[in-house]
């Protein structure tokens, strides 16, 4: 159907990436606040964000995890990859 099963909106501006997390039991998404936050894919309730003192400090722009979903790297306007 047209309809979404599930709508995820970021807290503040954009989500620019988001990648399913292991066995696809959660999203883990990322965007122009610079926070990494991970939701319940059934639910859509927020798990878990990355610390703002830690992480980056400008919008998220890549966000992409390792073929056996054990890790993931993201790259930022900071000029940095975590």
């Amino acid at each position: 159907t047209a309809e979404s099963v599930l709508v995820i909106r970021g807290p503040q501006g954009r989500i620019n990436r988001a990648v399913w997390g292991p066995l696809n039991k959660t999203i883990i998404s990322a965007g122009e606040d610079s926070i990494i936050r991970i939701w319940d894919s059934e639910t859509g309730k927020l798990l878990m964000e990355s610390d703002k003192e830690t992480g980056h400090k400008k919008a998220i722009t890549s966000l992409a995890k390792s073929d056996d979903g054990s890790h993931f790297l993201t790259g930022s306007h900071d000029k940095s990859a975590k």
